[in-house]
């Protein structure tokens, strides 16, 4: 369900703030199904395919992946107003946001999706930058497995926390980490909510890939991907 006080809200009380601010309350957005699943990619191992959601605001598009098809057309504030409560409706609500944000010139391009060899590329670039902080702290990657959890496994110690993780002993673990990794599978399925509270005062929050870029921005947070 959408918490009222869950990360999802703040994204959409932050981004009808910013519609707000900016009179952009009457901007449509039609989200739609792409006919195409995303297979996903080599480093996430096996798992069902996924369906890849794309919004347009005008004519810049933003995208995310769900577990489940999502189409919307209409304005985007009374997207905004309605809850987020499933997997599906909370992609959808990432993918507007970046749309509009690409549109409104906020990202430097509508984010798309990824490859697989963009992919690794990403995350060495991703390691270059934030694996040398050694041991511990330790690092928390938040959302689905992907490369860079493999990547950051090789220069530091990480946990892992998502869509196939047991979350059974997260507190503890959470405990002990100094920078948490999110990515929009994080948000998507859940996951942030039920580990935010565990985790320690000063946290370093860093987020990554195209799907989390619009709701990074509004939450400033720290976004890492060349593509957005």
């Amino acid at each position: 369900m959408d918490e009222p006080n869950g990360i999802v809200a703040a994204i959409r009380r932050r981004l009808g703030e910013r519609l707000a601010r900016s009179g952009h309350e009457g901007a449509v957005v039609q989200v739609e199904t792409a006919s195409d699943r995303w297979p996903g990619i080599a480093c996430l191992g096996p798992g069902p395919a996924r369906f890849v959601l794309r919004a347009r605001v005008g004519r810049a598009e933003g995208w995310c992946i769900s577990p489940l098809a999502a189409r919307y057309a209409g304005k985007l504030a009374d997207l905004v107003r309605s809850p987020a409560g499933c997997p599906a409706d909370r992609a959808r609500l990432l993918a507007a946001a970046n749309a509009y944000l690409a549109w409104a010139g906020e990202l430097e391009t509508g984010p798309r999706l990824c490859a697989t060899r963009g992919t690794a590329v990403c995350a060495d670039r991703f390691v270059e930058r934030f694996g040398s902080e050694g041991e511990p702290p330790c690092a928390c990657l938040v959302g689905h497995h992907s490369c860079l959890y493999d990547a950051l496994c090789a220069v530091r110690p990480v946990l892992c926390l998502g869509e196939r993780s047991s979350l059974t002993d997260a507190p503890e673990a959470v405990r002990r980490c100094r920078t948490v990794l999110v990515g929009a599978g994080g948000l998507v399925q859940g996951v942030w909510d039920r580990i935010e509270g565990s985790l320690p005062p000063g946290v370093r929050v860093i987020s990554y890939g195209v799907g989390i870029a619009g709701a990074a921005q509004l939450l400033g947070w720290e976004h890492h991907c060349p593509g957005a």
